[in-house]
């Protein structure tokens, strides 16, 4: 990110986001950025935790919302909500409905 972008003449590097307060040039980009950064997308998936794999449940509940849908002959039914990133290592049990 460049600041005082108002005071920049010519080419501009691509992918650089360029910043002025003076004419606010970009503000609503930065804005975007840091809300993105922040507040980052949550997603949902459902599950089919075997039992025998359950613990992993625990593990993810401090920083996952787990909501246990039903307990089947193989494993516990749940939807898990989250960041990406942290769902990732759940997408191996993840059930197409």
């Amino acid at each position: 990110m460049y600041t005082k972008a108002d005071l920049t003449e010519g080419e501009r590097e691509p992918g650089i986001l360029y910043v002025s307060s003076l004419t606010m040039e970009g503000i609503e980009a930065l804005a975007a950025l840091i809300t993105d950064r922040l507040y980052p997308s949550e997603t949902t998936i459902r599950v089919l935790i075997p039992y025998e794999k359950s613990g992993i449940l625990a593990m993810y509940r401090s920083v996952l919302d787990v909501m246990i849908l039903q307990e089947t002959d193989t494993g516990y039914l749940a939807e898990i909500s989250g960041e990406e990133v942290r769902l990732l290592p759940l997408r191996k049990y993840e059930v197409k409905e």
